[in-house]
């Protein structure tokens, strides 16, 4: 295990740097939901690189590993790899009026459908930014990540068996406060679907860096399929109901005109 620890670590510890940079672009820098997408999509297939290679070096590592257990690397790098391609359909599905169409999805969205979803994210763009206080507040939750994930690995320590995960413990932890900052604060229904969506990446690295591989590795993935499911389900279908009534992506706006709240 600390042979493969070595190699593992210096190896993956660039990559996962560099997902918690693209979470501080989306977070913090980005002017655009088209920049968002796109930052979010090369998220996703990092992602996907990240967890399929710690996948496959915790199971050479293991001499008890099975030839049926490989078939956990696949599973682990389809779901970010589904989240990159669903992400623009789901937005555009959460922002655009169908007048008199319900609960029609197109994992292809019309141009005409495009064309509307961008005009309203423009519209959105256009209000004042918050960057240095999304830049600060990014400052303190990687902090707050770094301080939990250092106590978690003195505690994991104690347990031999326990997977080497380097940093990767620390950037779940951020990339999971940094989507809950854009759930709680940010006033518009796109940045808070990004923010759902970045929390589930930072639950599916942390579950596998974490939990043994490949079981319960395989059972935390899994669960997280469901999860990821039901969340899609909601931004799919209770969304656009929400966007058709109000004519708008704006928190304030929704809550003058309906009774939802938050």
């Amino acid at each position: 295990m600390d042979i493969a620890a070595n190699f593992l670590n210096p190896f993956l510890n660039p990559l996962e740097i560099v997902l918690l940079v693209t979470t501080l672009y989306i977070t913090s820098l980005s002017h655009s939901v088209e920049q968002v997408i796109r930052v979010y999509r090369n998220q996703s297939y990092l992602l996907a690189i990240v967890t399929g290679l710690t996948t496959y070096f915790a199971l050479i590592a293991d001499p008890n590993s099975k030839p049926t257990s490989y078939l956990l690397i696949p599973l682990v790098a389809f779901l970010p790899l589904a989240l990159a391609y669903m992400i623009k359909p789901v937005l555009v599905r959460a922002t655009v009026q169908l007048p008199g169409i319900r609960f029609r999805f197109r994992l292809f969205p019309t141009a005409k459908e495009n064309d509307e979803a961008e005009r309203n994210w423009r519209k959105g763009e256009q209000r004042v930014d918050h960057q240095v206080r999304d830049l600060f507040v990014f400052i303190v939750l990687i902090t707050l990540a770094i301080l939990i994930a250092a106590k978690v690995k003195e505690v994991m320590a104690l347990i031999p068996s326990q997977n080497p995960y380097g940093i990767g413990l620390m950037v779940a932890l951020s990339l999971h406060l940094a989507g809950l900052y854009n759930m709680v604060i940010k006033r518009d229904i796109i940045s808070q679907v990004v923010g759902l969506l970045i929390m589930d990446h930072g639950l599916f690295l942390a579950a596998v860096k974490i939990a043994p591989i490949p079981v319960p590795a395989m059972f935390f993935v899994v669960s997280l399929y469901f999860y990821t499911l039901i969340t899609l389900t909601i931004l799919i279908f209770l969304l656009p109901q929400v966007r058709q009534h109000t004519g708008s992506v704006d928190l304030d706006e929704i809550e003058r005109q309906t009774r939802l709240k938050g």
